[in-house]
């Protein structure tokens, strides 16, 4: 009797521990982090209006809600670590995080290295100028040799501007951070920019002569990178958002980030 009793209350703990934390019916028992009850996020902040801090120093975006909310329905406390883009997907394949999320463009090279959940955006890359010193550049067309153009390192927009510019001669002048990409082209340091349109879209509001001049279409999806070695935190991240595309938390926080309603993955046109 004493050993079956035993049993019970064995068979009862197991029960207990693959029972809900939350109404989403994900469960966090089963999932194995870096550190225990912490959801470790990799991001390369800033990169509004995905990615960065508020005035006191918190991080804030689209990017930054949604793993949130992912980390609060796991059960998990989430723990942002800023880190430069062009090493993020190396640090994830190597155990220094357990997810990132940082406006990353799903790839067959990074998914050599790490994996991918459900796209949750939708994004193209844009040529940015600065209309007081070129306002007469109105497509990657109209630029020439020996122009200088701004790409952050190790992101799809440099890849592309290596792969459509640099053969006609153009160069191109990669910067760790996005803001200083902007910059330059502010201080007439580069005749124009490559990057994700939503970004450029972001400086064009909010610096003085920065234009976002043309669309490049690339037909991009982003995706949060996981670590490769953690298949259940994978899909329980791909669950979890579909349950938020289901109850309207993606949504609602899309239209709190993002103007462009044809990026959100819901968008029907």
């Amino acid at each position: 009797m004493r050993k079956w009793m035993l049993l019970v209350f064995a068979l009862a703990l197991i029960v207990a521990a693959c029972g809900d934390d939350d109404d989403t019916g994900t469960t966090a028992g089963a999932i194995a982090t870096i550190e225990p009850g912490i959801l470790t996020i990799g991001s390369d902040i800033p990169y509004p209006p995905f990615e960065d801090f508020d005035a006191a120093g918190n991080p804030i975006g689209f990017d930054i809600e949604i793993m949130n909310e992912v980390a609060r329905r796991l059960g998990l406390e989430p723990r942002w670590v800023d880190t430069d883009f062009d090493t993020i997907f190396t640090q994830l394949a190597q155990g220094n995080f357990d997810v990132v999320a940082s406006a990353t463009t799903i790839t067959a090279a990074r998914e050599e290295m790490v994996n991918f959940t459900t796209p949750y955006f939708n994004s193209n890359q844009a040529l940015t100028i600065n209309s007081n010193e070129t306002p007469d550049i109105e497509t990657w067309e109209d630029l020439q040799a020996g122009d200088a153009v701004a790409v952050q390192t190790g992101t799809t927009g440099a890849i592309w501007a290596k792969e459509n510019l640099e053969p006609l001669g153009i160069v191109i002048r990669e910067f760790v951070q996005p803001p200083d990409c902007f910059a330059a082209l502010e201080g007439a340091q580069v005749i124009a920019g490559i990057l994700d349109l939503d970004p450029s879209l972001d400086a064009a509001a909010t610096r003085p002569g920065i234009v976002v001049a043309q669309e490049i279409i690339t037909g991009e999806a982003y995706g949060f990178a996981v670590n490769p070695a953690n298949e259940p935190l994978l899909a329980s991240i791909n669950a979890i958002f579909a349950d938020m595309l289901a109850d309207g938390f993606y949504q609602t926080t899309y239209d709190k980030w993002i103007e462009r309603p044809g990026a959100s993955v819901l968008f029907e046109g």
